[in-house]
């Protein structure tokens, strides 16, 4: 855990995702409060994490929608290992959703994404509902995401969207 552990530097992000992809065992990456910001490089190196862990925690980083757009990027493309991707606190609103959403149409592996305690409003929840269970038609709710559930509103009132196949 890299709990509020400052990375505010470029090569000291590469270099730090470099030894989490070199180790054979690790599955569960904290790095909440860090102050990463929504520098693109140092979230593009950190992100380059999820081919190597299940669990990927990025809360309270003040990632906002810059920084959203370069973690959805590297969603899309479907890290085997990362099931979890948790994006509490970010300071990501309705448009920052959208590299999320369109990640999902693609991403098979991810179980559980969570964005609460950010700016989403009613219409960003839209834009995540639909990826993750489009009933528009038949063929739009074949291609929905079918494995991940997408939390954006708090514990006390969980909005959650998910459909499995069986």
């Amino acid at each position: 855990e890299l709990e509020e552990n400052t990375i505010d530097d470029v090569a000291c992000a590469q270099r730090f995702s470099e030894a989490v992809v070199a180790h054979p065992s690790f599955e569960k990456l904290v790095v909440d409060n860090c102050g990463l910001g929504s520098n693109t490089q140092i979230l593009s190196a950190i992100a380059s994490t999820m081919n190597r862990v299940s669990v990927l925690s990025l809360n309270w980083n003040e990632i906002g929608n810059d920084g959203a757009a370069v973690i959805g990027n590297v969603l899309s493309t479907n890290p085997a290992s990362l099931k979890r991707l948790d994006m509490k606190f970010n300071e990501i609103d309705d448009d920052g959703v959208t590299p999320f959403a369109e990640a999902l149409r693609s991403n098979t592996n991810l179980r559980d994404l969570y964005l609460t305690q950010n700016d989403i409003t009613k219409v960003g929840e839209s834009v995540l509902r639909k990826a993750a269970f489009d009933d528009t038609s038949l063929i739009t709710l074949f291609n929905s995401n079918h494995t991940c559930k997408v939390h954006v509103r708090d514990n006390l009132c969980p909005e959650t969207y998910a459909v499995r196949k069986k």
